[in-house]
């Protein structure tokens, strides 16, 4: 089995456009090509489209998101791009099944998962938690300035994962 760093990027797609997690998007491309430079995998795992359809964003104009959607555009090409890459589409929030299975189906032993994307205290949390309980003995690092909390909710940005880190998962939060 090979054994180094995976970047993992959740849910960095146009449909969760607002709130935008465009200001993130710098941050992600800048940790998609250092993984790229170190030669780590890179798993981009995105919430299945059809999925979403019932909680796009209904407000928002369609011209508006061209903008949005040529901005993700980035990130997909950097992925595309690169032979260590994989996509892989989940159907609900966690999508950590998804990422071991792959983890393992390719004998990828990642001694530590780099973390960015949307949601912080949804979609990030869930997949890291199943993560963390299927591969324990796996580091993980969220980088905080590569993730973004759901502006639906009112308590502080990163409290879920801070408790997370606190309570010893060894999900370690950086900034």
């Amino acid at each position: 089995m090979r054994k180094k760093k995976t970047l993992l990027i959740v849910d960095m797609q146009p449909e969760f456009s607002d709130p935008s997690c465009e200001d993130k998007i710098g941050t992600v491309c800048s940790l998609i090509r250092m993984a790229k430079k170190n030669g780590w995998d890179i798993i981009n795992l995105l919430y299945d489209v059809e999925e979403l359809a019932f909680c796009r964003w209904d407000d928002a104009d369609d011209d508006d998101q061209v903008p949005v959607t040529q901005a993700f555009d980035k990130i997909h090409k950097l992925v595309s791009s690169y032979e260590l890459n994989e996509t892989i589409v989940k159907s609900d929030c966690d999508g950590g099944r998804e990422v071991v299975s792959h983890l393992q189906s390719r004998k990828i032993a990642s001694q530590e998962i780099i973390v960015c994307g949307c949601y912080a205290d949804q979609c990030v949390l869930e997949t890291l938690e199943t993560i963390r309980e299927k591969l324990p003995k796996t580091s993980i690092t969220v980088v905080k300035k590569a993730v973004k909390p759901c502006y639906k909710f009112p308590a502080d940005d990163y409290n879920k994962l801070k408790v997370k880190v606190h309570t010893g998962s060894y999900i370690s939060l950086t900034l």
